[in-house]
């Protein structure tokens, strides 16, 4: 009887380790889902900054990461600013849209920190540009 107990132990302890384990991989799926996937994906056209992004940071970003104010120590009106970051670490990762805090916050993907802050949240095709402008190597007017 002994063994039939251990049998039976062993039977349920491994079935709650499985239902763990699908858990466990349940939630992160779901923590990729809704980032990556829920993101706009970016453009597919060559974005030019002075045309497509600089219009975006003038209207939604520069009343506070502009020359007068800049919150959290993140500048977005100049190109070393912008791409060293501010105090949640740099904002752009060239080449790599999805990892870029500034994406993430703009698509609000983080339910902490959602820009802009204040007013209408930037379109789908806003973000497509600005993913798109990342990807293709955040390349700014002086350059």
């Amino acid at each position: 009887m002994n063994r039939r107990v251990d049998k039976r132990m062993l039977f349920v302890l491994c079935s709650l380790a499985g239902i763990g384990l699908l858990q466990t991989w349940s939630l992160s799926s779901r923590a990729v889902a809704e980032t990556d996937d829920d993101l706009p994906p970016p453009t597919k056209r060559e974005v030019d900054f002075a045309k497509d992004i600089k219009p975006i940071f003038a209207d939604r970003c520069l009343k506070c990461h502009g020359p007068e104010k800049q919150e959290s120590g993140f500048r977005l009106d100049r190109k070393a600013d912008a791409l060293e970051g501010g105090k949640s670490g740099p904002a752009i990762e060239v080449g790599k849209s999805a990892d870029s805090l500034l994406i993430r916050y703009v698509a609000g993907t983080d339910a902490d920190i959602i820009m802009p802050p204040q007013g209408g949240r930037l379109t789908k095709e806003q973000i497509s540009l600005l993913r798109g402008w990342i990807d293709q190597g955040a390349k700014w007017a002086d350059e």
